[in-house]
C-alpha cells in the first residue's frame, strides 16, 4: 500500500487540473474518541492536584521520583525530538531502529497517533495563527475576552474539535512507510506501556501493591500530565505572548544570508535539499519561494512552510536579516 497523492482528480476531462486535497477528513472523529480524551486530560490534572495531598500524607519516593523521571524524559523526548523534530520536520537523518524507537517514544507522551500528531503539526505551519490553524490563540480576536478563551482553546478545547487533519495531503510521506503505518495504528499498546509500565517497575521493585499504586500515581498521572501541559503550553502560551515577535526561527539562522543552500556541516539534508542546493544561495528571494512553498525549492523535502502572506514573509526576512 503506498500514500495517496497531494492532489484527488476533480474528472475525466483531457487536461482537467487535478484538485487539491482538503484539509480536513471527510469523516469526523466520534463522540467515544473525544470522551477519550477528555478522559485523558482531567484524570492527570485531578492527579496533580491531590499531588500536595498525596505527598504531605506518603511523601514522594525516590523510587517513584526515579521511574517518572525516565518516563518523563523517554516519552519528552520522543515528542519534542522524534515527532516534532524528526517525523514533522525531516531535521535529522535516521536509522530505522532510531526512527522506530522514536515513534514508540512519541507515543508513549499519549498525545495522539504518530501520523495524526504530525498532520496536526504541519497544518499548524502551513496556517500559522491564521484560519486553518488547528490550535491558533486568535481565533476569536484580539480583545481580552477574546485571548483568554483563545488562549484556552489553543491549550485543550482544540482537542476535542472533531475535524480530522487530512493525513493523505499533510504527511503523505509517512503513510508510505508501513512500519510507520504500524507504529502509529499500535498507539493503544503504547499508551497502555506508558499507562501501566510504571505501576508494573513499581510493584516489582517493591514488591508489594503500594509500590504499583504509588508509582501509578507519581509516574503515570502526574507525569503525564505534566508532559501534556508543558507541550500544549507551546501551542497556547507561547503563541500568545510575544506575538508580534517572527516565530519559528531560531539560533541556527544566525547569517543565513549569503550562505549557500544545505551548507551547514552540522545537518544531514535531506536528498531533496541536496539536489536543489547547487548553485543557489540564501537571500532575499530565495528565502520568500521557500517560505511561501518549501517544495518549489526542495522537491521532495519534509519541512512545511506555506506562508501566503507577503508582508508576514517579508517580517521574517526582515528579522533573519539582524541576525549577524
Amino acid at each position: 500500500m503506498t500514500a495517496l497523492p497531494e492532489t484527488v482528480p476533480t474528472g475525466s476531462l483531457p487536461g482537467a487540473r487535478p484538485a487539491p486535497l482538503p484539509d480536513v477528513e471527510p469523516e469526523q472523529s466520534t463522540v467515544f474518541e473525544r470522551f477519550l480524551i477528555g478522559l485523558f486530560v482531567v484524570v492527570p490534572l485531578l492527579a496533580v492536584a491531590a499531588a500536595a495531598w498525596m505527598a504531605w500524607g506518603w511523601g514522594l519516593g525516590w523510587r517513584d521520583a526515579l521511574i517518572a523521571a525516565i518516563f518523563y524524559v523517554v516519552s519528552g523526548m520522543g515528542i519534542s525530538m522524534g515527532f516534532h523534530r524528526y517525523f514533522t520536520h525531516s531535521s535529522f537523518k535516521a536509522t530505522r531502529p532510531l526512527r522506530v524507537a522514536l515513534a514508540i517514544a512519541g507515543s508513549m507522551a499519549i498525545e495522539g497517533p504518530l501520523l495524526t500528531w504530525v498532520a496536526d503539526h504541519r497544518r499548524h505551519h502551513k496556517y500559522s495563527d491564521r484560519e486553518g490553524d488547528p490550535h491558533s490563540p486568535w481565533r476569536f480576536g484580539n480583545d481580552s475576552k477574546a485571548v483568554i478563551k483563545g488562549l484556552l482553546y489553543a491549550h485543550v478545547g482544540w482537542l476535542f474539535d472533531p475535524n480530522r487533519t487530512s493525513q493523505q495531503k499533510f504527511c503523505p510521506d509517512l503513510l508510505a512507510d508501513p512500519t510507520i503505518r504500524r507504529v502509529s495504528r499500535a498507539f493503544p499498546l503504547w499508551a497502555a506501556v506508558s499507562l501501566l509500565g510504571p505501576a508494573l517497575i513499581g510493584g516489582l521493585w517493591t514488591m508489594s501493591w503500594w509500590g504499583a499504586v504509588t508509582a501509578f500515581f507519581w509516574a503515570t498521572l502526574v507525569r503525564v500530565c505534566l508532559l501534556h501541559h508543558v507541550t500544549w503550553s507551546i501551542n497556547s502560551v507561547c503563541h500568545t505572548f510575544g506575538k508580534d515577535e517572527p516565530s519559528g526561527q531560531g539560533p541556527n539562522l544566525f547569517g543565513i544570508f549569503g550562505r549557500p543552500l544545505a551548507s551547514e556541516p552540522s545537518f544531514k539534508y535531506s536528498a531533496g535539499m541536496k539536489a536543489a542546493a547547487p548553485g543557489k544561495v540564501w537571500d532575499d528571494k530565495l528565502l520568500d519561494a521557500w517560505l511561501t512553498d518549501t517544495q518549489t525549492v526542495a522537491p521532495g523535502n519534509a519541512m512545511t512552510y506555506f506562508e501566503g502572506d507577503e508582508a508576514r514573509r517579508q517580517k521574517i526576512i526582515a528579522y533573519l536579516r539582524t541576525l549577524h
